[in-house]
């Protein structure tokens, strides 16, 4: 067995949150939760005596790749569908509803979108679709383990779905390769482990749907139905034709294609590591280590490449890997 990769990252070192800036952050958004308490309840039981007629299906708030493809799948059964979130990350910005610029670039000011999202979310939704780290609260401080209480009262019907660390205690696990992965990717995580067992704990109990499947089960303790996984993309009527054919050389190498959006949890050390042995010992190979592109543009790079290398620790495939087979490209 190869021993976990030597290399320190003293940049990541320089951007870990410090401990005092969470507890401030913290104490900021119980204030806020005090102030926005009594206004929240007022408008949940206002919307469940005029008893809105709400015929929308909203998908959020966490911006997962994935909604996209929950919203073609729920429309293709003639379902209205929705997508908001309260963030972004970098590959996609593809949502129905996406806060302004200014909220974006502060935390601060996301917490006072939190609760205006909260107030759409129970006018619009007779039901939402959400992940396990929680709907519009899920950032407050107090406020998030009322939130489930707040819906049922509203009368928003609740279908909660991990997608991977919202789910993953590390106090579970036992691969301590994928505990480090994790902890060298997501330093300041530590601040939050109780937080994530909680939510888990507070949406299994009280979501009106419980969905899961993949490595998820290791992590929960109920569900209503697993599957083998929630991923969902759009599929071309035509479907690729595979090569079966290789035949790689010097001027025409094998071209791998590895997309991590964390470099630790994906393996990608151990991936270069490998490819250079394998180049010592006379293969051709061009590996292309793609970060930071929208994930409109990563068609180009999956339709080029012979082999796409994915997720070689979390332990199960994802949206890349997917992509990957729909293109007609092996992926492992």
């Amino acid at each position: 067995m190869k021993h976990l990769p030597e290399k320190v990252n003293i940049e990541q070192f320089n951007k870990r949150v410090s401990y005092s800036h969470v507890i401030l952050k913290k104490i900021f958004f119980i204030i806020l939760d005090v102030v926005f308490f009594l206004p929240l309840l007022i408008m949940v039981f206002f919307v469940r005596i005029v008893n809105l007629k709400k015929k929308k299906v909203g998908i959020g708030p966490t911006p997962s790749i994935n909604s996209k493809g929950h919203k073609k799948a729920l429309e293709y059964y003639n379902y209205k569908v929705e997508t908001f979130v309260d963030n972004l990350w970098y590959y996609t910005d593809d949502f129905d509803k996406i806060p302004s610029k200014i909220f974006l670039k502060y935390d601060i000011l996301r917490g006072f979108y939190a609760y205006y999202l909260f107030t759409y979310i129970i006018f619009n939704y007779n039901v939402i679709y959400i992940y396990f780290t929680g709907g519009a609260l899920r950032n407050s401080r107090l406020l998030y383990s009322l939130e489930p209480l707040f819906y049922s009262i509203a009368k928003v019907k609740v279908v909660v779905l991990p997608y991977g660390m919202d789910v993953q205690d590390q106090r579970i696990t036992s691969n301590l390769i994928y505990k480090d992965g994790y902890i060298n990717d997501y330093p300041d995580f530590r601040f939050y482990n109780m937080e994530t067992s909680k939510k888990i704990q507070i949406w299994q109990n009280s979501a009106d749907f419980v969905l899961s499947g993949c490595d998820w089960i290791k992590y929960m303790f109920y569900w209503d139905d697993i599957l083998i996984s929630h991923f969902a993309i759009e599929t071309e009527k035509k479907v690729p034709k595979i090569k079966t054919n290789y035949n790689f050389s010097k001027k025409n190498p094998l071209k791998i294609l590895h997309a991590p959006n964390h470099t630790n949890l994906k393996g990608t050390e151990f991936l270069k590591e490998v490819v250079k042995e394998l180049k010592d010992n006379g293969y051709y190979i061009n590996l292309s280590i793609v970060q930071g592109v929208d994930n409109s543009k990563m068609s180009n790079f999956i339709r080029k490449a012979d082999l796409i290398v994915d997720q070689l620790i979390i332990g199960w495939y994802a949206y890349l890997s997917i992509e990957g087979m729909r293109e007609g490209v092996p992926v492992m």
